[in-house]
């Protein structure tokens, strides 16, 4: 790039420099500033995907689409080498399908194939957490191998750091202070915290902590038992499902990964819920969901 379309700036620089680890392969960013904020972005959509796939009213070149979409999808996770992605896309798969028999049955009393996925839904999960610890590959991708150690060690540091100082400060250290207050500084000099859970607990106090991740809990509370009650009546309605998972996929990933890059979908997908929820309860009008079988 030309010296006269350069940014000097050190985070930009950073950026456009891209990633590796270990010295592997190039890790995909795409439009992200970091391969695990994109990984990120495309595990929260995963489910959406499922839904224009599996979803009542879709036409068929709409189910067609999504459904080729998903191992793209999924290739480009693997491409970003993270494996909070990986944990994300199958955790949305799993969820969307149990959620989906679910519907299914309900909806179709006299089908066999919501009863029959129920059915089998407790042995196949089993059988893909096992898989997940004994099979090779799938356990590099989910759990990682030798080339994460050093991360699994870093995120192991800083909850041993940051435990005593939230106990200290219980009320918190202040916005965006969290990370200096713990003093961690990974290979490149750049101090960080990779656990959100931990720099929320820094930043706003064990309180700020309990609001924060308690809106998220609250909001896939209130989903879920819609969900379980099936009290789905249009296509609209039906939009719970995959944002209930997404916001379930977000929960588990913050476990270990702090970039807030993707948090502003977060409080979409919130708002989402509400509203959704808002229309459910009083009964405000939409599209009905067609016959199955049919299409829209």
């Amino acid at each position: 790039m030309p010296p006269i379309f350069q940014i000097q700036d050190e985070y930009v620089q950073r950026v456009l420099a891209g990633s590796r680890r270990l010295g592997e392969e190039y890790r995909v960013q795409g439009t992200q500033s970091t391969s695990l904020g994109f990984s990120e972005h495309l595990a929260l959509a995963t489910p959406f995907f499922l839904h224009f796939a599996l979803g009542d009213g879709y036409k068929l070149w709409t189910r067609v689409a999504a459904a080729v979409c998903l191992p793209l999808v999924f290739t480009v996770i693997l491409s970003t080498q993270a494996r909070l992605g990986v944990l994300g896309f199958m955790l949305g798969g799993l969820l969307y399908v149990g959620f989906w028999a679910m519907q299914r049955w309900r909806a179709s009393r006299h089908s066999l194939v919501g009863p029959a996925v129920l059915a089998a839904y407790p042995a196949f999960f089993v059988a893909f957490i096992t898989a997940s610890f004994f099979v090779g590959r799938i356990r590099r991708m989910v759990w990682g191998s030798g080339e994460t150690q050093a991360s699994d060690e870093a995120r192991r540091e800083q909850l041993r750091l940051g435990i005593p100082k939230v106990l200290t400060h219980p009320w918190g250290y202040g916005t965006a202070r969290g990370a200096d207050e713990l003093g961690y500084a990974g290979p490149s000099g750049i101090v960080t915290i990779d656990n959100y859970f931990l720099l929320v607990a820094l930043d706003w106090g064990i309180l700020g902590f309990i609001v924060y991740y308690g809106m998220i809990v609250m909001a896939v509370w209130a989903s879920g038992r819609e969900l379980v009650a099936g009290r789905l009546r249009t296509r609209e309605q039906a939009w719970l499902i995959p944002v209930t998972i997404a916001l379930i996929e977000f929960f588990v990933i913050k476990t270990i990964f702090s970039q807030t890059h993707n948090h502003k979908l977060e409080f979409m997908m919130l708002g989402m819920v509400c509203a959704l929820l808002y229309r459910i309860k009083f009964g405000v009008p939409g599209e009905e969901l067609p016959p199955k079988g049919a299409q829209a």
